[in-house]
Order: C-alpha cells, then sequence, then structure tokens
C-alpha cells in the first residue's frame, strides 16, 4: 500500500509539473489566439473563444464544438479556414504542437507526459504529428540545436519568406520539401473553397492574391526541379502539415 501511494504522489507531482511548463510554454500561443478571434469575421469568434477553453481537452472534437458553438451554418468552417489559412482541426493541432514544441525545449518532461498534457491521447500520435508539422520528432527536435519552428499567423506572409530562401538556395532539400507540401496543401484547400482560384486568385481575409500566386509558382518551380518526382509534390499526410 505504501509503495502504491508513493508512485500516486509521484504521478500527482509529476502532472503539476507538466501543467506549470505547460501553463508558461501557452502563454504565447494564447496571445496569439486572442490576436486572431480580434481580427476575424464574427461568426468565427466563437469557435476561437471554444478553442481557447478546451485547447487542451483529448476529447475536442470539430463537430462537437461546432454543436456546443451554436453553428449550423456549413460556410463557417470554410469562413474559419480562408480567414485563418487552417482548417479548425489544423489549427487547433498547430496550436498544440507549438506548445509541445517549446515544453520540449523549456523541460526535462519526457514527450509522452508532454503528448498527454496538450490534449494527445497517446505518444504514437503526437509523435507522428509532430514529425508531420516540423519535419522531425520530438526526439530529434529536442537534441537539435536550433530548428525554426512552422510559422505562425500570418502563415501567408511567412510562405512567401521560405519561398524566397528556396530560389535563393538557402533551404536544403528536406525543408524545401516540407515547405512545397505545406504550399500544395493550402493550394488544395483554396480550390475547394473557391473552384476559380486557377484562373483568378480572388482577394479574401487571410488569403491574398500573392499568396495563391506563390503557390502556384511553388507547384511550377517543383516540376522543374524535381522531374523523377513526378507532376507535384508528395501529398501531406493531413491535410495542412504544418501549416494548417
Amino acid at each position: 500500500m505504501a509503495g502504491r501511494r508513493n508512485r500516486e504522489e509521484d504521478e500527482a507531482v509529476f502532472r503539476d509539473q507538466a501543467e506549470a511548463v505547460r501553463i508558461q510554454a501557452a502563454e504565447e500561443t494564447l496571445t496569439r489566439l486572442t490576436g486572431d478571434q480580434a481580427r476575424v469575421s464574427h461568426p468565427v469568434k466563437p469557435l476561437i473563444d471554444y478553442i481557447k477553453a478546451h485547447l487542451f481537452d483529448p476529447d475536442l472534437q470539430v463537430g462537437t464544438m461546432l454543436r456546443e458553438c451554436g453553428v449550423h451554418d456549413h460556410k463557417v468552417p470554410a469562413l474559419f479556414t480562408a480567414e485563418l489559412e487552417r482548417t479548425p482541426w489544423n489549427y487547433i493541432t498547430e496550436c498544440r504542437l507549438e506548445i509541445a514544441a517549446r515544453m520540449l525545449r523549456r523541460s526535462g518532461l519526457r514527450a509522452w507526459r508532454i503528448a498527454a498534457s496538450v490534449g494527445y491521447s497517446g505518444p504514437h500520435a503526437f509523435s507522428r504529428a509532430f514529425k508531420r508539422w516540423c519535419g522531425r520528432s520530438p526526439q530529434e527536435y529536442r537534441q537539435a540545436p536550433k530548428i525554426d519552428l512552422p510559422a505562425a499567423a500570418p502563415a501567408g506572409e511567412q510562405l512567401v519568406r521560405e519561398l524566397g530562401k528556396a530560389l535563393a538556395g538557402e533551404l536544403d532539400p528536406g525543408q524545401a520539401e516540407v515547405l512545397v507540401s505545406r504550399l500544395r496543401a493550402i493550394d488544395s484547400r483554396l480550390r475547394a473553397i473557391y473552384p476559380h482560384l486557377r484562373h483568378s486568385p480572388p482577394a479574401v481575409p487571410g488569403v491574398d492574391a500573392e499568396l495563391a500566386e506563390t503557390v502556384m509558382a511553388a507547384k511550377r518551380l517543383w516540376r522543374r526541379s524535381s522531374p523523377d518526382r513526378g507532376a507535384d509534390p508528395p501529398a501531406s499526410a493531413s491535410s495542412g502539415a504544418g501549416l494548417t
């Protein structure tokens, strides 16, 4: 009994430690969410408010969020994507992984404990999501001297800058492939919302014409520089790896 009680006490200490590290690591991300909430249109604001309140809930689902926010118009999730350049689920995923990345760097907590702390039900799902997001496993990220995280909002401007680095030869092949994969994911989402984008990229909140043209240029660049890899860059494992 004493041994079991000691283990339970130790577990409680570790949970408290993880929560303290998470609170500090989440400050920047929660500030960004507040800024996003201030700039989006009225129908999207309740969704961000819900995400802020339930970000670390492992049972958080987009369908549940829409129901509890009283959203019945299917156009609202599309509006969320257009204004924030991420689907609601990918926005949630990015926020969780940003926080997890800071926790990896700022503490010695085990990766599985960090995964549980930010809302993942298991370490394998967390590791897969993290690698899709930044191109490295949690352990690789922790051990690397410095790895730039995928850009937070405004993502479009950052992607344009990263593409400029790629054109200047300042990205290694792995980084370039991750970049183009992210651009391709944006391209797919934009076309789903704006079918006429191929001919006349519209100017919309959060998704400007320059970004749309950059997507096209990135795919042309991929085809010219990688003829042995096929006509298009590889699809992300999720709809918006790293970006979304």
